[in-house]
């Protein structure tokens, strides 16, 4: 998701919380709680523009969006991310349709998952109090 506010070119970057490689692997598995609470301040500053202190659904989007369109600009610009646009181990995962590409849908899909993983109350906002480990 997000490094100091860095989007890594692999679409996929690593949380500031998750600094062995098991909490990584946690983490890129899906377990949010993988990391540690202060990581939120760091997901914030990549995802909350108007910072308020929350991240809404559509900020989210907005950043997953533009780095869609920024991957998808390094080739052609076709609406789909290629192996040789999107370079990561993660392409099989986000290829739903198995066409060899990603197009912006699916794109889309497997990051708003992401988001709703950390909504844990889906109210489209995400904050501190959902973030970190679980009771």
């Amino acid at each position: 998701f997000f490094a100091s506010g860095v989007l890594q070119p692999t679409g996929m970057a690593i949380p500031v919380g998750c600094s062995t490689p098991e909490a990584k692997k946690r983490f890129a598995e899906g377990d949010v709680a993988a990391v540690s609470i202060s990581a939120y301040a760091s997901f914030a500053q990549s995802y909350d523009a108007n910072k308020d202190g929350n991240v809404t659904r559509e900020e989210y989007s907005q950043v997953w969006v533009g780095q869609f369109d920024y991957l998808d600009g390094r080739g052609v610009p076709d609406g789909k991310l290629t192996r040789a646009e999107w370079a990561s181990g993660y392409f099989p995962d986000f290829d739903k349709n198995v066409d060899g590409s990603v197009d912006k849908d699916e794109w889309m899909a497997s990051r708003m998952s992401e988001f709703d993983a950390i909504d844990t109350n889906h109210d489209g906002v995400a904050n501190a109090s959902e973030w970190g480990p679980k009771k």
